[in-house]
């Protein structure tokens, strides 16, 4: 710039960030900056939003994605956008009110505006609500198991019942649960599996109760390094609730079922599932356990009871046809860990509007966490008693000082076990024992405590559980297991006659790592959406009123995550989620499939390379197809299940192919997948086979049209052709020398063959 004048650089382009992103943050910073920018020339029209004029207020101004309440016209959606901001003068001319009709209007639209809100908040959130649900397993036999297995049982004799009922090829490895090493274990299956290779593992060291985690981490590792197969089975007992009359008895044997989900994940192909046996266990529970396993299919999740086998589904959990079972109206105190976090702020803000005496927020910095002293003023100007405790939870003898000190006068009526833990990003392969300690700590040694702690006396039980639990999470297999124990913990204490209510939730606006573009980016691939913390409170609100024990809230785009989750095998969890048949597609020519058309067939597998190679490097960001080494697997490329799946439906787009989502995993490499689409498109593209007679008959009824002279004789030449090539290859008795054969002689013989009039 000159020297003397003023002026601001703004960026349009940035490296890393979306284009789109960018140009709008540059006209952003432009309209700051004071210069004039025509937003309606770049922005849609839709609704106004109300900016903050105060540069540091703490509200959240940015529109949302949300479901729409009814569809309507272009005018009904901009009067309720007019109702929602309190625009009573656009909502009077819209309606075509006087001035004092104006006026009344004024005095009731912020009702109306409120009443919209929530309407439109609780739609949202019913779209949010899943729950997981067991249906009965069909087509069990009591057969016996095919194949060889390996049992992995524990040294002290405590499963020998499941051993005994197991017959056939059996290979059983005894271990010493507490003394377990993941180098003696990897050395002792091996030995065990000699050159042969299992159909089946069975884990039953899982069934230890407090080292059964641990020991079926270190088994999957070492069945890894020992390179050994087959689908890989842990055993647990009471760990899961399979009907309403079922209890659980054991909630930290749950965490096997969390492990499980994240390890099936990372390792479709192997695999990593769970069965549950009930208490009572006897000589026809340990065969049906034999049968339930052999005859699984794609199940990876059982739970075998007296009545049969059951396997667990995940359904949608509207409440559009419920009434509240209670009004939570919280009073006297409201215990909240990791109160002065994200989530635990968000819960506090609620309580305190919800008209709480006291909160006791807890983290292991107290006073002295980033925020506290703000938080506490403004818990306080909503009319709530604040104190903020430095504790750690997992600290039994520290948390039951804490309960102690609560003021007589306003009793512990409500505990929210928000505590987070930072989770650690690393494959079950690479998880160490040290890694399932610390999501123990918080999550499941926090929560064992308040549960035996907090009195039996509450109005709400509230435990923050994770989808990681639900349907796994790949590279968080400790967070899950932690988590599975929270929804473990309220079956268990409702199987008591206790309260509780344990909420699996999604990814919540401002919490962490949600705030993370790259973290976003894989959430939304994923199928995954970001939901604000107002609707996420509505949502938890509900769930204590409407007395969910276990409920899974997640604003999730089903159709993505299904396919996702199925990228690698079926899985059926989802099953309910799963979209429909898919609309036929349009009649145009998919684009390689017309690429090839124009080119000879010996220059389709290098057309076809080349279609792969720069669909691969759109999926992964690459500059230029010849980045992708056709030899390398696509595991070593970067492709996970998400850039399998999109690369799947990529391919699928320009091919008109329908191809599987485990694309990449039966085709281990892009050479591979090269050949396999050659393969696919060259059999798509041959032509039907014809009856000749069909087609005889077709040139009949064409030829007896016929009476221009020319065309006639241009027919009877290649006639003529075609049967003197016929004649060379033809056995019947008849043959004919066609240049003595006259053309009416010719049509006569066609007549009569063809057995026309």
């Amino acid at each position: 710039l000159p020297e003397g004048s003023s002026g601001r650089f703004v960026s349009v382009l940035r490296r890393d960030r979306d284009e789109v992103r960018s140009a709008l943050t540059c006209f952003g910073e432009a309209w700051v900056a004071g210069l004039p920018v025509d937003v309606g020339a770049v922005v849609p029209a839709g609704p106004v939003v109300d900016l903050p004029t105060y540069a540091f207020d703490r509200q959240r101004y940015w529109l949302t994605r949300e479901p729409a309440v009814a569809a309507g016209s272009a005018e009904e959606i901009r009067f309720w956008s007019a109702a929602e901001r309190g625009d009573s003068a656009d909502v009077a001319r819209t309606l075509g009110l006087d001035d004092d009709e104006h006026a009344a209007l004024a005095t009731v639209l912020p009702a109306i505006a409120s009443w919209r809100r929530g309407r439109k908040d609780r739609v949202a959130v019913d779209d949010w609500r899943y729950r997981s649900t067991w249906v009965s397993h069909a087509g069990q036999a009591d057969v016996a198991p095919l194949g060889s297995w390996l049992v992995v049982a524990p040294a002290d004799g405590s499963a020998a019942q499941i051993v005994q009922a197991i017959r056939g090829d059996v290979r059983v490895v005894e271990v010493d649960v507490e003394r377990a090493d993941r180098a003696e274990m990897a050395d002792a299956v091996a030995r065990a599996v000699g050159d042969g290779t299992p159909t089946t593992v069975l884990n039953l060291l899982s069934l230890a109760e407090n080292d059964g985690i641990e020991a079926t981490l270190l088994l999957l590792q070492a069945l890894g390094d020992a390179r050994v197969g087959g689908t890989r089975w842990s055993v647990t007992r009471g760990a899961v609730a399979a009907h309403e009359d079922d209890t659980v008895t054991h909630p930290a044997q749950a965490q096997i079922w969390g492990l499980s989900r994240v390890a099936g994940l990372e390792d479709a192909q192997t695999g990593a599932r769970v069965v549950d046996l009930p208490a009572e266990f006897d000589h026809d529970t340990a065969a049906r356990l034999v049968a339930a396993v052999a005859n699984a299919g794609d199940e990876d999740e059982l739970a075998i009871r007296g009545d049969g086998v059951w396997v667990r589904r995940l359904v949608p959990a509207p409440l559009a046809s419920r009434t509240p079972v209670r009004t939570f109206t919280p009073r006297g105190t409201a215990l909240i860990t990791g109160g002065t976090g994200a989530l635990g702020g968000h819960v506090a803000r609620w309580l305190a509007r919800s008209g709480i005496d006291h909160l006791l927020l807890l983290s292991r910095r107290g006073p002295y966490a980033p925020g506290a002293a703000e938080l506490t003023a403004e818990l306080e100007a909503l009319g709530a008693r604040v104190t903020i405790r430095a504790c750690d939870v997992a600290d039994r003898a520290a948390l039951s000082e804490v309960i102690a000190d609560i003021p007589v006068d306003q009793p512990l009526r409500t505990v929210v076990h928000a505590a987070g833990v930072a989770t650690v990003d690393r494959p079950v392969a690479d998880l160490t024992p040290a890694d399932l300690a610390e999501a123990y700590r918080s999550k499941v040694l926090g929560a064992s405590h308040l549960h035996l702690l907090a009195g039996a006396e509450l109005d709400a039980f509230v435990l923050f559980s994770s989808t990681a639990a639900v349907w796994g999470s790949a590279g968080q297999g400790g967070y899950a297991a932690a988590n599975a124990y929270l929804d473990a913990l309220a079956a268990h204490r409702r199987a008591r006659g206790r309260t509780a209510t344990s909420v699996a939730w999604g990814a919540w606006e401002g919490a962490g790592m949600a705030d993370d573009p790259a973290f976003a980016d894989w959430l939304d691939r994923s199928g995954m959406r970001l939901m604000s913390p107002e609707r996420a409170v509505t949502a938890l609100q509900q769930a204590i009123e409407y007395d969910d024990t276990t409920i899974t809230v997640a604003a999730i785009d089903r159709a993505r995550l299904a396919e996702a989750f199925n990228a690698a095998r079926t899985r059926p969890l989802l099953s309910a989620l799963a979209p429909g048949e898919p609309e036929a597609a349009p009649d145009e020519e998919p684009a390689l499939r017309k690429r090839l058309a124009g080119l000879p067939e010996a220059r389709w597998q290098a057309a076809v390379a080349d279609e792969v190679g720069a669909t691969l490097s759109a999926v992964l960001g690459y500059q230029s197809a010849q980045s992708v080494d056709p030899d390398l697997p696509f595991r070593d490329l970067g492709v996970d299940s998400l850039a399998g799946v999109e690369l799947k439906n990529r391919l699928n787009a320009v091919t008109g192919l329908d191809l599987p989502s485990t694309l990449v995993f039966d085709q281990p490499t892009p050479g591979e997948l090269v050949l396999h689409l050659l393969d696919q498109l060259r059999t798509g593209t041959a032509p039907e086979p014809t009856d000749p007679l069909e087609e005889l008959r077709r040139l009949e009824t064409a030829l007896a049209a016929v009476g221009d002279e020319e065309i006639r004789r241009e027919v009877t030449v290649r006639l003529r052709g075609l049967l003197g090539r016929w004649d060379e290859t033809s056995q019947g008795p008849e043959l004919l020398d066609l240049d003595e054969v006259s053309d009416d002689e010719i049509f006569e013989l066609l007549d009569r063959e063809l057995g026309a009039p």
